[in-house]
């Protein structure tokens, strides 16, 4: 199992509780665990690593103890390619519901769209 901690450390303060949204530039790491044996000499980010990263970045971002509680929807535009450098951006829609959006730094294309709710960890 991939510890989302470890392969996602992104550089983010804790933002205040009344924040909406938060965009970060991410370097999409060439040896990035999710990348193993999907697919080997054509390597894509899988979905689960769109989604864990999200929600990596939602509980750093907003400094809270989340666990996924459902995904809405989720949509894939293009691949996610090792070295890509991309924008994930996330928007608290309501209290539990994050819509996240990954787009190419290089082109300016949408990569993956996100939809999800959220619990907190000791709701659960």
């Amino acid at each position: 199992m991939i510890d989302q901690h470890q392969a996602f450390p992104f550089n983010v303060s804790p933002l205040p509780s009344e924040a909406t949204e938060i965009s970060y530039e991410w370097d999409c790491p060439v040896q990035l665990p999710y990348y193993e044996g999907h697919f080997p000499g054509q390597a894509i980010l899988p979905g689960v690593a769109v989604l864990d990263a999200s929600l990596e970045l939602t509980r750093r971002a907003w400094g809270r103890s989340l666990k996924l509680r459902k995904v809405i929807s989720m949509k894939f535009s293009s691949t996610v390619r090792p070295g890509m450098k991309i924008r994930i951006h996330v928007k608290r829609e309501a209290q539990n519901q994050w819509l996240t959006e990954w787009t190419d730094l290089a082109t300016g294309e949408n990569l993956a769209y996100l939809d999800f709710e959220t619990a907190s960890a000791a709701k659960l």
